[in-house]
């Protein structure tokens, strides 16, 4: 018996968590199980077989260089902690400084989620594609520090660009809790846009024109996908993305919820969404069930409140004071045109279906000692894999949780033959179940 089968051995999972502390994103080659024997049998559910070959990070290539990616995500106290982190994503015009320092960022704070968000190129004026990839990279990045899935927060045009990434790059929804749009930008924006637009505009502004080939690309298929929970709060009353424009078209998992819904009457701009209390309630609703923000679970009481608590009233108005005049000084920093900026090649393609996958090695043991299996979780979208931390399995009655690598082993007792039932769950994909014979 090799040592390092030995050292498996010591930490077999009987029924509960093996080597397993949070789950971690692993971009990069994935490695085969090692052969535990020459008579090992290697049972694959799903599509991939798994090699030794170095693969590509799941997605398209980003054209941004790492060190610029690295740079526009900001974690001042970092990212670990006993809650999953949040990205903040801002909209046009806006930094996080001037969008969520004194709103949504002391409020996460306060109730112990470990909070980052990131600077967009060009106050989010360029082209949307490109700060989808800042969203990516500060995704994986996250993930990878943290060890939990991320959720993710956009507010305004912020909800394009992270549903953009999510779209596009499909590791993403291995590595979500939450996705959150916060008076997002999912079907385009108010009349002004395209009045603006009747002269030289930015690339962002052009693309958020309602009926743009941005969104076409983005809305075309399934809006929300991945099996993710998706929550949009929104405000009767918001003139700069009038509902129904914020609304996703999704599954019994995903919600849209009016602020009005909650407390009738109530009057908040797209300005305020940010820092209204029934805003930030919902999202707080959604951050701690399972599942969306349901509006069934936000107390009367908060209506009664114009800001949330951790948030300084007079800190709101100069926020919004200065975020409006941040606009104006950067609205041509990335270039004023007359056209939308053109679809990336990946963009006229079907966006990509990941699955779940896992390979199975057995090993039967001596003297009757029964079987060993070693198990190892990926996902598939092409000839791209990633290993799948968190991921669930259930085989004979035990439940397994794998490691920061999709790893897992289990020994089973006895002289177990037949076939076994096995069921792999794994965040943001659909389930995977099969029989494997021993």
């Amino acid at each position: 018996m090799s040592q390092e089968w030995r050292g498996k051995r010591q930490m077999r999972l009987r029924g509960h968590r093996l080597g397993y502390s949070r789950p971690r994103v692993v971009v990069g080659p994935i490695l085969p199980a090692s052969r535990l024997t020459r008579g090992s049998l290697v049972a694959v559910i799903g599509l991939a077989v798994l090699s030794g070959t170095a693969v590509a990070a799941p997605g398209p290539t980003l054209t941004t260089p790492a060190s610029t990616l690295a740079a526009g995500l900001s974690c001042p106290k970092g990212v670990k902690g006993k809650r999953n982190p949040v990205l903040l994503v801002p909209g046009a015009g806006g930094n996080p400084d001037l969008v969520f320092s004194a709103g949504l960022e002391p409020v996460l704070r306060a109730n112990r989620y470990p909070v980052c968000s990131v600077w967009l190129p060009d106050a989010a004026f360029g082209d949307i594609q490109i700060e989808a990839e800042y969203v990516v990279a500060s995704m994986r990045r996250m993930a990878a520090r943290s060890g939990r899935p991320v959720s993710v927060l956009g507010i305004s045009q912020g909800g394009a660009v992270m549903r953009w990434a999510l779209k596009w790059w499909p590791d993403l929804r291995s590595l979500v809790g939450d996705v959150i749009g916060v008076a997002p930008d999912n079907h385009g924006g108010s009349s002004v846009l395209a009045t603006l637009c009747k002269s030289p505009c930015p690339p962002s502004t052009r693309q958020q024109i309602p009926g743009s080939r941005f969104f076409e690309a983005l809305n075309g298929g399934d809006e929300t996908p991945g099996r993710l929970s998706y929550s949009v709060i929104l405000s009767a009353t918001d003139q700069n993305i009038p509902s129904p424009s914020p609304v996703l078209i999704g599954e019994r998992d995903d919600s849209n919820t009016q602020v009005q819904e909650i407390c009738p009457g109530r009057d908040v701009d797209h300005g305020h969404m940010g820092y209204d209390a029934v805003s930030v309630a919902l999202v707080l609703d959604a951050l701690g069930h399972r599942g969306p923000a349901r509006a069934s679970r936000i107390p009367a009481t908060t209506c009664a409140k114009t800001y949330a608590d951790s948030i300084d009233p007079a800190e709101v108005e100069r926020q919004v004071a200065a975020g409006v005049a941040n606009f104006n000084t950067n609205y041509s920093r990335a270039g004023l045109f007359t056209t939308e900026p053109a679809l990336s090649e990946y963009a006229n393609r079907p966006a990509p279906q990941p699955r779940a996958t896992l390979r199975i090695h057995t090993h039967r043991l001596r003297s009757r000692q029964g079987a060993a299996l070693s198990l190892l979780a990926a996902g598939r979208s092409g000839h791209a894999r990633w290993a799948l931390p968190g991921a669930r399995i259930k085989i004979a009655g035990h439940k397994i949780i794998t490691n920061t690598s999709g790893r897992a082993w289990l020994r089973l007792p006895g002289s177990p033959s037949g076939s076994l039932r096995v069921r792999l769950v794994a965040p943001g994909l659909a389930p995977v179940t099969a029989r494997v014979a021993l």
